[in-house]
């Protein structure tokens, strides 16, 4: 069972790491949050119609919250945060995110204490955050709505990470294609909501051939990256699955590399080192026991 959720694990990042690719050489000519409401509303359809016997028991109130958090809120704050917060910064704050989760599952767990299991777990997931730090050029904003800005998107992806160890517990009775239904149908909803508040507007003129390249991009890799999240959130302990935040960043540098041929240093090696040897603490790690 391990290697299966260690190959899925791989198998998400890698996948999450091309949609990254895809979405930066083959922009779509939606505003990223039309974008993703449309992509939403696919997988709605995708989802719901084999399971809409199953929806009533994924759709509980702490179970759309928190699939709200994890999904979308990220979403619009990256959205909100353009032009204000780089994309390497904010990269880095989620590489910072498997700190959160070790701190917050051992504060659960009550073992904390200075020679437990979850204050050495701090010591991969700082450095994983280091090893991107060294990787990415980092330029903090100067304005003050920057500033905020960038507050409001560690805020929103700390949020994100406290919903996804939740929903670690909230998905264990759940089947994962009705719960693809529910996260489907929230991020649909929340998304609209923001673009028709005129934060993103609808380009006039565009024509449905345009929309061909965003419809195999849900198809091809948004549906198979939200049901392998789902299932690894439920089958994997939320620490040994925060390694997807270095893993993702790690295949999609090591990508760049492999494409691009930059000069390599050894300060980079090391960042790719310190960055790829996190992950494999953290999923080899065993978790703190419940009290």
């Amino acid at each position: 069972m391990r290697l299966t959720l260690w190959l899925s694990l791989f198998a998400l990042s890698i996948l999450s790491a091309t949609r990254g690719a895809v979405t930066t050489l083959l922009p779509s000519p939606l505003p990223t949050a039309l974008q993703q409401a449309l992509h939403f509303l696919v997988l709605t359809f995708l989802f719901s119609l084999p399971a809409i016997t199953q929806l009533k028991a994924a759709i509980t109130r702490p179970m759309v919250l928190s699939m709200a958090l994890l999904f979308p809120l990220p979403i619009i704050m990256s959205v909100l945060a353009e032009g204000h917060v780089s994309s390497h910064l904010q990269v880095v704050v989620f590489a910072l995110l498997p700190v959160v989760i070790v701190l917050a599952v051992a504060h659960r767990t009550a073992s904390f204490g200075p020679e437990t299991e979850g204050r050495r777990l701090l010591v991969p997931a700082i450095a994983g955050a280091a090893g991107t730090l060294v990787l990415l050029p980092l330029g903090l904003p100067s304005s003050g709505l920057s500033r905020a800005l960038l507050g409001l998107l560690v805020v929103s992806a700390v949020a994100s990470a406290l919903a996804g160890i939740r929903l670690h517990s909230l998905l264990a009775p759940v089947k994962i294609v009705p719960a693809a239904a529910v996260v489907s149908g929230t991020s649909t909803l929340l998304l609209a909501a923001f673009t028709l508040a005129g934060v993103a507007r609808y380009p006039i003129g565009l024509r449905l051939s345009a929309l061909v390249p965003d419809a195999l991009l849900t198809l091809g890799l948004d549906a198979p990256i939200l049901l392998l999240t789902l299932w690894l959130l439920r089958e994997m302990h939320p620490i040994p699955f925060a390694a997807r935040y270095l893993l993702i960043p790690l295949f999609s540098i090591l990508a760049a590399i492999l494409l691009l041929h930059p000069l390599t240093t050894p300060i980079m090696l090391g960042g790719l080192a310190l960055m790829a040897g996190a992950a494999l603490w953290l999923l080899l790690a065993k978790p703190p026991e419940a009290a």
